[in-house]
């Protein structure tokens, strides 16, 4: 067992109280672990074990990791593997359910063969001992046998009969391994299927080998942590040694050796803990909480406590979205802490080892019957295609389809682009900003909803360590730590804050660096770091009443509102036509006949024109059409599809940006800033045609999009006079498409 694990009677219960059979079934176990780890070939690694052990007889590594898989997938056998006796494959299995069902026990187990192996490893593999420059165990164990020496030496200087053989102590196994084993479970690196989330983790699964997910939302510092204590008795000189298990560790005040003229009594006298000649090995304690889309609703999400020896410390960082493979233990507790909470103990996950995955990959575990969707939605043309993904991002919203079709675009992104050193951002940043009751929530709630990555606040109840990062004080080892706030767990997805008006200025001016560069500078409690923060931000703001800019609307800068690429300024107006349109749709839905029937709904309800002409048009731009809307599951597949394509922008398509961009600084208030969104709109909507290449209806398409979102109040004449006659000129002569 690893001596950094409880000590048993807590954490070993399950060895206690064991029969003759299961030291039989131990000892079978044990023979064919031995002939496993030497016969076996994988048609992928080939003879992996015999590597591993290799390795560690040199020195190169100090992990033996345990696969789970190879002894159940028959597939992965290689044709040269042959055990014993034709060893049936049930037998496999049951071997692979022991390990998995007692991992505290197994880890043992393993470790026996393998210290087993490693000594026939030369005459196996017919190599010799290689030289190596001393590390800390040779030292130790070199004064271990200079010391039996001495006292040997001693006692025939003295005259004394001794038995040598009696005299030498036995020296721990965790004192002398210089490796630790790590069972892995079964489909461990599979994330095309679902493990368990850390609310799942119950009182079967104590002792047991198991795979959970979840996000890393702190990561404590490295520290020595004493796995085999040694001290020194000060009367006897005996030295005397002890394994540590757990964090309830108590020095040892005096000897427990037998006087040499009586064997019938204790030394019992002083010892004094000798550091140098301890074992200590690295420690970092891990806090994993589960996905957010696994989190139920209403509920908050649990943390999980995972604790990392050895080597496998500094394998994740802050924010990290990883798969543990562990053990699920309960946690030791001293006498005073246990009378206090009675029966009920804390629990922590022993880490195995760490596998990062994709936040993307979590969205692409579908149903035979998604995936037929998913594939014939890719064999749609374009434009029922997108429009189809557009009303599935909120189905049961009306209206609106500029500010979905926005929405979608920021979930699918563009790729950031490095030139000379320098970066430019490829996440969408937009911002909602509009009338009570207009929907803004819904719609926000459903973006995090489909992101891959998404964390939904609200700027009221943000405090500014919730916001960014937070200072915490490890309670061990008493270092100043980092914890990672709403921005650093969005990191690679989408931030959503509503009410952004409501932000504080501290959190505001945060705002500035993350939503231009992505980044996140802190200088908290004498830590200096610079985190990422590459996440789409999409913000909702209420408005106050028209009349004023919309820096006064909103109380929001002009330094802040020009980061965003889109502004929705969204109305709740009185119009017969559209609001008997928009009454029918909240009936369908209260109903329960959406999904059958079909439903009104505008073309564009989001943008209002003072023309009397467009008016007439945008009436006829209502039409019926069918309700069908994708699955979420679909959704987020699609959109994680896209994700994957780097679509390049042609040259020849500059001097048609260059025209658009001249056209709307002139119309309305355009700065530089408002161009790069237009190329993210571009490159995001030919990911969305799953295309390698930008081409001009992409930018026609983008062009639309920040044209309406540039336009305010203070343009409606301007607008109405230049916007349906100079921008259809500029965008329908030359792109062949509408406007409003």
């Amino acid at each position: 067992m690893n001596p950094a694990e409880p000590r048993a009677g807590v954490n070993e219960g399950v060895q206690e109280g064991r029969t003759a059979e299961d030291f039989l079934c131990i000892q079978k176990d044990s023979a064919f672990l031995k002939n496993f780890f030497l016969k076996f070939v994988s048609r992928s690694d080939g003879s992996r074990y015999i590597d591993m052990l290799r390795e560690i007889f040199l020195r190169q590594s100090r992990l033996f990791f345990l696969y789970i898989d190879d002894l159940v997938d028959v597939n992965n056998f290689g044709e040269d593997f042959r055990m014993p006796d034709e060893v049936p494959h049930t037998e496999f299995l049951d071997v692979a359910n022991r390990l998995e069902s007692n991992s505290v026990l197994a880890r043992k187990l393993v470790g026996e063969v393998v210290d087993e192996l490693l000594e026939e490893l030369p005459s196996i593999l017919n190599i010799e001992v290689p030289a190596h420059d001393k590390d800390t165990m040779d030292y130790i164990l070199d004064f271990h046998n200079e010391r039996l020496q001495r006292e040997i030496q001693q006692a025939r200087e003295a005259g004394r009969v001794i038995d040598e053989e009696n005299m030498k102590l036995p020296i721990p196994v965790e004192m002398m391994r210089r490796y630790d084993v790590c069972l892995i479970p079964r489909l461990f690196f599979d994330t095309s299927i679902d493990v368990l989330s850390v609310r799942r983790l119950r009182s079967d699964s104590i002792g047991c080998l198991r795979s959970v997910e979840g996000v890393a939302v702190r990561v404590g510092p490295v520290s020595p942590y004493l796995r085999v204590a040694v001290y020194n008795c000060s009367t006897c000189n005996a030295e005397v040694t002890e394994v540590i298990g757990g964090f309830t560790y108590m020095p040892r005040s005096k000897c427990t050796m037998t006087r040499q003229n009586d064997p019938n009594a204790l030394c019992g006298g002083a010892l004094e803990f000798k550091h140098t000649n301890s074992r200590f090995v690295a420690f970092q304690e891990v806090i994993l909480q589960e996905l957010p889309h696994t989190v139920p609703s209403g509920q908050t999400p649990q943390l999980l406590q995972i604790l990392v020896y050895g080597d496998l410390v500094r394998n994740v960082a802050q924010g990290d979205l990883v798969r543990v493979a562990g053990v699920f233990l309960p946690s030791a507790v001293n006498n005073f802490v246990s009378l206090k909470r009675g029966p009920v103990v804390d629990t922590h996950f022993l880490a195995q080892r760490f596998y990062k995955i994709k936040q993307e990959t979590l969205f692409t575990r579908m149903s035979e019957e998604e995936k037929g969707h998913l594939s014939g939605l890719s064999s749609l043309s374009n434009d029922p295609r997108l429009k189809l993904l557009s009303d599935s991002i909120a189905p049961h919203i009306f209206g609106m389809d500029s500010v979905k079709r926005s929405l979608l675009l920021q979930l699918v992104g563009s790729p950031e682009v490095s030139r000379s050193g320098s970066s430019m951002r490829g996440e969408l940043n937009i911002l909602l900003v509009g009338d009570p009751g207009v929907a803004k929530s819904q719609l926000i709630k459903r973006s995090v909803a489909l992101s891959p990555r998404g964390v939904y606040t609200t700027g009221q109840s943000s405090t500014g360590v919730g916001l960014t990062a937070s200072v915490r004080i490890d309670p061990r080892s008493r270092v100043a730590t980092l914890e990672g706030g709403a921005m650093v767990l969005a990191d690679g997805g989408l931030l959503a804050i509503d009410e952004f008006e409501k932000l504080d200025i501290e959190n505001l001016n945060s705002m500035y660096e993350v939503m231009e560069s992505g980044t996140l500078s802190i200088a908290k409690a004498g830590i200096q770091c610079t985190v990422n923060v590459k996440a789409a931000v999409l913000a909702a703001a209420n408005a106050l009443p028209r009349g004023k800019t919309l820096e006064q609307r909103t109380g929001l800068d002009t330094a802040i509102l020009s980061r965003f690429d889109i502004i929705w300024r969204l109305r709740d107006e009185n119009d017969q036509n559209k609001d008997e349109l928009l009454a029918k749709h909240i009936l369908a839905v209260h109903a329960g006949y959406e999904a059958s029937d079909n439903r009104m709904q505008p073309v564009d309800s989001d943008i209002e024109s003072s023309d009397s002409e467009n008016e007439e048009d945008e009436n006829e731009d209502y039409s019926v059409h069918s309700s069908l809307s994708l699955s979420p599951s679909v959704l987020r597949a699609f959109i994680n599809q896209a994700r994957q394509i780097n679509p390049v922008l042609s040259a020849d398509l500059i001097p048609l940006i260059e025209e658009l961009y001249a056209d709307m600084r002139e119309m309305c208030r355009a700065t530089p800033r408002n161009l790069m969104a237009m190329i993210r709109l571009s490159i995001a909507h030919a990911r969305l045609r799953l295309s390698e290449v930008v081409e001009d209806e992409d930018i026609r398409q983008a062009s639309v999009l920040v044209f309406k979102s540039t336009l305010d109040e203070d343009a409606k004449t301007y607008r109405a006079n230049s916007i349906d006659e100079h921008i259809k000129k500029a965008i329908e002569e030359i792109r062949g498409i509408r406007t409003v």
